[in-house]
């Protein structure tokens, strides 16, 4: 069975909190529920919200 590569152009976005670029899926703010960032800054949205820092 012969393999075939796809290639595939992601769009470089800028995380509006760190403004980092990044590729790919990111995350909904918690903020607003519906600005993309990047996934670190969704990580610590999330630890934010759950320890209570939000």
């Amino acid at each position: 069975m012969e393999k075939i590569k796809v290639e595939r152009e992601e769009e470089i976005k800028i995380c509006p909190i760190c403004k980092k670029e990044f590729r790919g899926m990111g995350a909904i703010s918690r903020k607003d529920n519906e600005t993309e960032i990047c996934s670190e800054c969704g990580t610590n949205e999330a630890l934010a919200e759950f320890f209570g820092s939000f």
